[in-house]
C-alpha cells in the first residue's frame, strides 16, 4: 500500500484550508483523493474545479440523478469514493 504525506483538515491553512472548506460545504468531508493533492495547492484547486464541473455541472439530468449515476458507475468500477 502506498503512503504519501498529506495536509489533514485540521492542519490546513491558506489556499488548502479555503478549498477544504468549500469541499466540506458541498459534500461534508475531504476525500482522500483531494488530500493526496494537498501539498500542491495549485493542483488541488484544479482537481477540485474539475470535480465541480463533473459533479455539479448542472446537466439536464438534475443533481439527484447525476449523483445516483455516479454511485452506480463507482460501484461498477470497484471505486470506494
Amino acid at each position: 500500500m502506498a503512503w504519501i504525506r498529506v495536509i489533514r483538515d485540521e492542519e490546513a491553512t491558506g489556499d488548502v484550508k479555503q478549498i477544504y472548506e468549500e469541499v466540506k460545504g458541498k459534500i461534508g468531508r475531504i476525500s482522500p483523493m483531494l488530500q493526496a493533492m494537498s501539498l500542491r495547492p495549485d493542483a488541488l484547486r484544479r482537481v477540485n474545479e474539475l470535480g465541480n464541473v463533473i459533479h455539479f455541472g448542472g446537466s439536464s439530468l438534475g443533481k439527484k440523478l447525476e449523483q445516483m449515476l455516479a454511485v452506480v458507475v463507482s460501484a461498477t468500477n470497484g471505486c470506494r469514493y
